[in-house]
């Protein structure tokens, strides 16, 4: 198995060439040549980090859509529980001045 080391990773020794009876190199000797299962595999790679990216985007719009509600839901509450106070005090009030009022006609 002579194979030759291209000249970016050898020295230019001697040991390192070719036998006579070759001209170039071959496939197989392309350090480049890759299988297509490898390939495939990081395309997959590449594609469920990209599904991960966007998995972790979606999530976090739903907390903001969450928080959002949860602020939403707080101020309703307050609304309403601001109006219920209103209307508590308007009925003392009234039942006051009812009470005045039929302290007035027993009179």
């Amino acid at each position: 198995m002579n194979r030759q080391i291209p000249a970016t990773f050898a020295n230019n020794d001697s040991d390192n060439s070719l036998p006579s009876n070759q001209h170039g190199p071959s496939p197989q000797d392309n350090p480049y040549n890759v299988s297509l299962s490898l390939r495939l595999g990081l395309i997959a790679g590449i594609i469920t980090t990209i599904g991960d990216a966007l998995a972790v985007y979606s999530a976090r719009i739903a907390i903001d859509e969450e928080v959002s509600s949860n602020f939403d839901n707080l101020k309703s509450q307050q609304e309403q529980d601001e109006r219920f106070a209103k209307l508590e005090s308007q009925m003392e009030q009234l039942q006051q001045q009812l009470a005045k009022m039929s302290d007035q006609n027993k009179k």
